[in-house]
Parts: structure tokens; C-alpha cells; sequence
């Protein structure tokens, strides 16, 4: 914001914060206006919001963080620039101000004719055809589905589509102190080791039940503790 400037303190920028806590904004709204400076040319600093999203707080000396809304519906939005923008479809090419793939945010403008009318996104999304036969360009957000597995066998006792999902279960709760690698689960075995298991061992593993384990495949092991010699050696470095 032009903190190298010395006419410029913290108190002007908190001041000229023009959103508070709870208001939602629009990709490209105003979030900081201010003008100061003297002569012919004052010194402006215009700040808009790359996102939209909600403002959660505005803190000291000028921090503005905001929460972004991804309400996206994954479906293809379309529209006609060409009816739009009262032009022929083969020369909407010349009127575009977004390429074939780029990403838009809702309410950014994607295309601008004569005396100075525009034509803003319906959703936010990327540019996925500009079709200069029809004078339509179809904007859609192409939805990534994570999958997310149970870590363990239960009962589904409630279920929230688009947030969360509990699961009733019974086991028995280990103590550890600590960990390495990611979430693992398997059936729990104290024998011999078995593909995609959970071994519990009442003793410290040895290099030999460790690479038997590795050969396995097992999921992961559950010990009391682990001689820092035997486990440097199998993964090859030193854990941090």
C-alpha cells in the first residue's frame, strides 16, 4: 500500500478500510480507498478484493482476512456475448477480455462492446469453449471429488451431504506419543503380519519384524516404542 511512503501511517490505512467484519464482497470490490499527498498529482491507493468472499476480521495496521464463498454448482453456465453485444458470432473474438481456459471469478467481466457495455461472468469458473459459430461461451467450474475413506467400521449416525459425516464405532483407544506417515487404517493384528493390517506389538520392533512388515504390505504398526538406530535404517532418514 505504499508503506515506504513516509505521509502515509497506520492510522490512515485503518481509517480508509472501507469493510468491516461480516460484509461479503465481490471478486474485485473496493476494500481500501485513500488519497494523500500534495502537488499537481496526489498519491491514490486502491485496493480491491481478489476473491469473494466474507470478511471475518480487520485487524491492525490494515490486515484484511476474509473467508471465500465456494458455493461453486459445478454445472456449465452459458452465455450469448454475440446477442449480448449486438454482434456477428464469428467476431466475438475481437470483444473477449478472457481467453479459452482461463479461470473467472462471478461478476468478472469477460467481454466489453461499444459505449463502454460490459458482460460479466454468471459464475465463477474457467473459460472451457468460445464458440464463434454460436457467439455462446460456456463458463463451467469442473468439480474434483476427493474421496475420503472411513477409518473405521461403525454405524453411520448422521450425515451432512455437503459438510461432514459421523460414524458410531467400538475399539479400544491406544496412547501414542508419536507418529510418522499419514492416516492408515486395517483390521488389528498382534500375530504375523497381513496385507493392509494394523500390527500391535507389546514389544519394540526390530529391524527383522520391520522389513517382514514391509514385505506384508501392512498398513501401519502400533509399538510401545521404536530403537531410533532400526527405525533411521528403514525409512532411510531421519524423521523430524
Amino acid at each position: 500500500m505504499g508503506y515506504d511512503r513516509k505521509d502515509i501511517t497506520d492510522e490512515m490505512v485503518m481509517k480508509n478500510i472501507e469493510v468491516r467484519p461480516g460484509d461479503r464482497v465481490s471478486s474485485g470490490d473496493r476494500l481500501l480507498f485513500m488519497k494523500c499527498g500534495g502537488g499537481l498529482i496526489p498519491f491514490t491507493c486502491n485496493v480491491t478484493s481478489p476473491v469473494r468472499g466474507e470478511v471475518t476480521s480487520v485487524g491492525y495496521p490494515g490486515l484484511v482476512t476474509m473467508k471465500e464463498i465456494q458455493d461453486y454448482d459445478g454445472k456449465p453456465h452459458y452465455v450469448n456475448v454475440a446477442a449480448k453485444l449486438g454482434i456477428k458470432p464469428r467476431r466475438i473474438g475481437s470483444y473477449m477480455k478472457v481467453r479459452l481456459g482461463e479461470f473467472v471469478q462471478r461478476s468478472q467481466c469477460i467481454a466489453s462492446g461499444e459505449r463502454l457495455s460490459t458482460i460479466k461472468s454468471p459464475a465463477t469458473g474457467t473459460v472451457e469453449e468460445i464458440d464463434r459459430k454460436t457467439g455462446v461461451v460456456k463458463i463451467q467450474y469442473v468439480l474434483k471429488p476427493v474421496k475420503l475413506h472411513s477409518p473405521v467400521a461403525g454405524q453411520v449416525t448422521h450425515a451432512d451431504t455437503a459438510m461432514s459425516a459421523a460414524v458410531s464405532s467400538r475399539g479400544a483407544v491406544v496412547p501414542g506419543i508419536a507418529g510418522f506417515g499419514g492416516l492408515r487404517h486395517g483390521k488389528l493384528v498382534t500375530g504375523e503380519p497381513e496385507k493392509n493390517c494394523v500390527l500391535l506389538l507389546d514389544s519394540p520392533p526390530d529391524a527383522r519384524l520391520m522389513e517382514l512388515a514391509a514385505r506384508a504390505e501392512v498398513a501401519g504398526i502400533i509399538a510401545p516404542s521404536i530403537d531410533a538406530g532400526v527405525l533411521v535404517e528403514y525409512l532411510a532418514r531421519i524423521p523430524e
